[in-house]
């Protein structure tokens, strides 16, 4: 079986499995499961496409980003969103990522269930963010004896800083940011309107050219297009409502 076959496999069960997620099955052994997936792929066979291999890891944290969905709210996503970066290889890690584990299995124990931030694309905080019913908890594993000072400059101590920060704003809904002051406020936001959306699919895959739009505001669009569609047939469109001045155009494709 080839490796793209394999990776195709390997994906599709992680996502069954998923699917059943936290109620039912391991959260750990799959999230360790996924890992080990991640890591062979940073180091495919002599022959493999690197770019399909890049590919693969990201659509597995991408997998991943399914349990942070699953087990978090969005704002707390958010929150813990504000740190990106390229996503970190495992594989180099070595045997502090199995310390990371070891503690997130400790931390499940306490009645946490951990998600193991390096292997997904939207933690930007922390090693392992712990959920439970009263809120999260954000850690920072290192694999050595501690200092016998905490740090209070250097590449560990902005560590410790954001960690503290995101965890006293979801506790608190307000943080000191040091030039600023960071605070949420509770609004009530549109539903979506989910019909409109599935109006545009259907229309987009009756059409003959593959597209289809909404209009949701005068300088406002959304567009469908399948894989069939063209760039040029695309632009048709855009011309036809009139809104080629907003660049924010969202778009759907299937």
């Amino acid at each position: 079986m080839s490796d793209s076959a394999t990776w195709d496999q390997t994906r599709h069960e992680l996502l069954l499995e998923l699917a059943t997620l936290p109620l039912k099955g391991d959260v750990l052994h799959w999230q360790r499961r996924l890992a080990d997936a991640i890591i062979e792929a940073e180091g495919p066979t002599v022959g493999t496409d690197k770019a399909e291999a890049k590919w693969h890891r990201h659509l597995l944290r991408v997998i991943a980003d399914g349990l942070v969905h699953e087990l978090l709210p969005e704002h707390t996503i958010r929150s813990l969103s504000r740190h990106p970066g390229p996503p970190a290889s495992l594989s180099s890690q070595g045997v502090d990522f199995d310390f990371v584990f070891e503690q997130a299995h400790k931390l499940y124990g306490l009645g946490f269930i951990p998600i193991i931030a390096d292997i997904t694309t939207l933690i930007g905080v922390g090693d392992i963010v712990g959920w439970s019913g009263g809120g999260v908890v954000v850690l920072e594993c290192k694999n050595r004896p501690a200092p016998l000072r905490e740090s209070t400059t250097g590449r560990l101590a902005r560590q410790r800083q954001r960690g503290e920060q995101v965890e006293t704003y979801l506790t608190t809904s307000i943080v000191d940011e040091g030039d600023s002051v960071r605070q949420a406020h509770t609004m009530s936001l549109p539903s979506p309107d989910w019909a409109a959306v599935t109006d545009l699919l259907e229309r987009c895959d009756g059409s003959s050219s593959g597209t289809a739009a909404y209009s949701l505001g005068p300088s406002d669009i959304l567009v469908a297009a399948t894989s069939r569609a063209t760039p040029e047939q695309v632009g048709v469109l855009m011309r036809e409502f009139g809104s080629l001045r907003a660049q924010r155009l969202p778009s759907i494709l299937n």
